[in-house]
């Protein structure tokens, strides 16, 4: 078992994926156990900022209970069309109330790139969503209530990986994700 080795002493890893209408949130402990998994929803006819505010807070009150966590978001999708400055604008007020609200260091919150993601959870960097669902119920017997949970949850599995530097019963692709990760984050 090859080990990386981190100074940071986690004791919990959090996986968030995050969308206006919808966003994913999971929760682990520092043994690799599932705490917590679910969705909070939006409605649209919110005024934009109250929107981002109330996601914010009902994943903070999902996971408030997380002590010392590392946080890992899926990137934001740059070639999307619609509201990628709105995604964009959501994210930061979820970072910025994890720092303040649970004085997570903003190092500890990490952008994932979806491509890496979707090669963790099923070996391939450009698996559809249904793939990626099958996949993660195969592997691991979670089953999300949509691709939204399941992506945290697959992100909340890598926190875990990253945080711990723990890679047995890995496959060579859920590596290579690692380390791609661990690469973009250096650059």
């Amino acid at each position: 078992m090859r080990r990386h080795r981190r100074k940071d002493n986690f004791k919990s890893f959090i996986g968030l994926d995050l969308s206006l209408a919808c966003s994913g949130f999971s929760a682990f402990s520092k043994h690799g156990e599932l705490l917590d998994s679910g969705v909070v929803k939006t409605k649209p006819q919110n005024y934009t900022l109250h929107r981002y505010v109330q996601m914010a807070t009902g994943i903070l009150d999902s996971v408030k209970s997380c002590q010392t966590p590392l946080v890992l978001i899926e990137d934001y999708a740059f070639g999307a069309k619609g509201k990628v400055f709105h995604i964009g604008e959501n994210g930061a007020i979820v970072k910025y109330m994890l720092w303040q609200k649970m004085g997570v260091p903003l190092s500890s919150i990490r952008l994932v790139s979806i491509a890496h993601l979707k090669m963790f959870a099923t070996g391939k960097g450009n698996a559809k969503k249904d793939l990626i669902m099958r996949e993660v119920y195969k592997r691991w017997g979670f089953e999300g209530r949509d691709d939204n949970e399941t992506d945290a949850f697959v992100l909340g599995k890598m926190a875990w990986h990253l945080g711990t530097g723990k890679e047995s019963g890995l496959n060579a692709k859920q590596i290579e994700a690692l380390n791609k990760t661990r690469e973009h984050w250096q650059k």
